[in-house]
């Protein structure tokens, strides 16, 4: 029992850990590094005040919507809501089937926009790292910006724009609403001088990577709990521990 509990706080602890890199790049794509700089009204409700010197623009003055199709040898890509675009073959708890036939797959080049437009509600969307083909049914925008690929990536991916991507899909059912892309593309963006654009990336990259590596510690002591607990089951069951002496 005692070890349940340890394992329920160290849980504890990763949820925390998440909320904390979301928080942490939520900051800083929206407001910056600087606590001091002067604001302004955005006049979007779900955002609020901006630094006075960030620029407001469109996602469609970002990228213009791609589908190019003929290239079957290339790495297979998926969009996950936890990490954005990604290589397929890197995880395992994929459960839709790649078809033999890839004539149909999308490319995608390093820079490019990938929409999960049936989980785009949910953040399923990123700015791809790797050129590889990715499913027919997402929706591939090709950039036609001088901006940070990794901050559009951070700033499009943060909670507070899941409702708005919600807003701009529609279906039968709400877990397979479908994001318009003609609707995704007039969404409102603020976005700094991209030489600040750099310095908030590489501020996210160092504070992710400072949570990842308690994350890491926290799971290796979540799994030795998880081991021991097991064994004490297994010397109970088998008689090798006095349940009333170890009690």
């Amino acid at each position: 029992m005692r070890l349940e509990v340890l394992v329920a706080a160290k849980q504890r602890v990763l949820d925390l850990l998440d909320e904390k890199r979301k928080a942490i790049i939520a900051t800083a794509v929206t407001h910056g590094l600087n606590p001091k700089v002067e604001l302004r009204d955005s006049d979007v409700p779900w955002l609020g005040k901006i630094p006075a010197h960030w620029r407001s623009t469109r996602v469609g003055r970002l990228f213009r919507q791609s589908k190019i199709l003929g290239h079957p040898d290339l790495t297979v890509l998926s969009v996950y809501r936890e990490f954005g675009v990604i290589e397929r073959a890197s995880r395992d708890d994929n459960a839709n089937r790649v078809p033999d036939d890839l004539s149909k797959y999308q490319l995608v080049e390093v820079g490019d926009l990938v929409i999960n437009k049936m989980k785009a509600w949910q953040g399923s969307l990123g700015v791809s790292a790797f050129r590889g083909i990715t499913s027919p049914d997402y929706v591939v925008f090709r950039p036609v910006h001088s901006e940070e690929p990794q901050f559009l990536h951070s700033m499009l991916r943060m909670p507070q724009l899941t409702p708005v991507y919600l807003s701009i899909s529609n279906g039968i059912r709400i877990n397979q609403w479908r994001i318009e892309s003609e609707r995704f593309a007039n969404v409102e963006v603020f976005l700094p001088p991209v030489d600040e654009q750099r310095a908030i990336v590489q501020y996210i990259s160092r504070e992710t990577a400072k949570l990842d590596a308690v994350r890491a510690a926290t799971e290796r002591t979540i799994g030795l709990l998880k081991e021991r607990r097991s064994a004490l089951i297994a010397a109970a069951v088998t008689g090798q521990l006095d349940v009333g002496a170890a009690a």
